[in-house]
């Protein structure tokens, strides 16, 4: 029996997003061998896009504008660490400190955390976070101990419900071991297979193509990227849109008035 090819519609559903992908799956008998290289280049291209889009879903379900808090943790000299593993179990050790603080007052902590080593020539350990909000900065710098501590609120109007997630990325050898609290709240997914969604897929295309408006209406969000393609070998249909809320970069206005 051959394999045959059907259209897959997703759809994730955040806190502050929704983002629905139409994409070809292939039914059928299928077999997989014993694995005889490395992965390819771009495979791995792929496995990072997919690793980024699970990061960033997670932080637009799990952390508030303008109440959780975004920080970045260096090192002084005398506490530099030797490496980027000892930086991470030095950090290790400030998240127990920091969880404590919280359960002594009845919060729950919840913290994504991207480790990179920093190329301005003194090779020195960082961590980029998000953690739950509530917790002054000299508490933080106290619980820190090992350096400087930058902190600012979380504030999606600045870079968007994505672009800090792309920013930690940026460097593949630490954004792959990307660690998070275990108490994060994953995003709703849902999958169905139908014809009828290449239809839809090859319809949004020619919109797009056209320059006709082509984002299908969300009562109350806003599309905020779009990507439509055909692959020129095959001539599949790959799309990818996500809507934000609308009200997401009002509250400070109307907290303003």
């Amino acid at each position: 029996m051959r394999r045959t090819r059907i259209y897959r519609k997703r759809t994730t559903s955040t806190a502050i997003t929704v983002e629905e992908e139409y994409y070809p799956v292939w039914e059928g008998p299928k077999g997989r061998g014993r694995k005889l290289r490395p992965t390819s280049d771009a495979q791995q291209i792929l496995n990072d896009k997919k690793s980024l889009k699970h990061f960033t879903d997670l932080v637009n379900n799990n952390f508030r504008q303008y109440e959780d808090l975004k920080i970045e943790l260096t090192y002084c000299d005398a506490r530099k660490p030797d490496g980027i593993d000892d930086a991470r179990r030095l950090h290790a050790a400030f998240v127990r400190r920091l969880r404590r603080w919280y359960e002594r007052r009845g919060k729950e902590l919840k913290y994504v955390v991207v480790d990179e080593i920093g190329k301005n020539g003194t090779m020195r350990p960082h961590h980029h976070m998000l953690i739950t909000g509530g917790i002054d900065y000299k508490t933080l710098k106290t619980l820190w101990g090992n350096g400087s501590v930058n902190i600012s609120p979380i504030d999606y109007e600045q870079y968007g419900s994505a672009s800090w997630c792309e920013y930690v990325f940026k460097d593949p050898r630490y954004s792959r071991k990307w660690r998070g609290s275990r108490n994060l709240t994953p995003p709703d997914v849902k999958e169905r297979d139908s014809e009828n969604n290449g239809k839809t897929a090859v319809k949004l295309l020619r919109s797009f193509e056209s320059g006709k408006p082509f984002a299908p209406a969300r009562p109350g969000y806003t599309a905020e990227r779009v990507e439509i393609k055909r692959n020129p070998y095959n001539k599949d249909v790959y799309v990818r849109i996500r809507w934000v809320k609308e009200d997401l970069y009002e509250d400070r206005r109307k907290s303003a008035v």
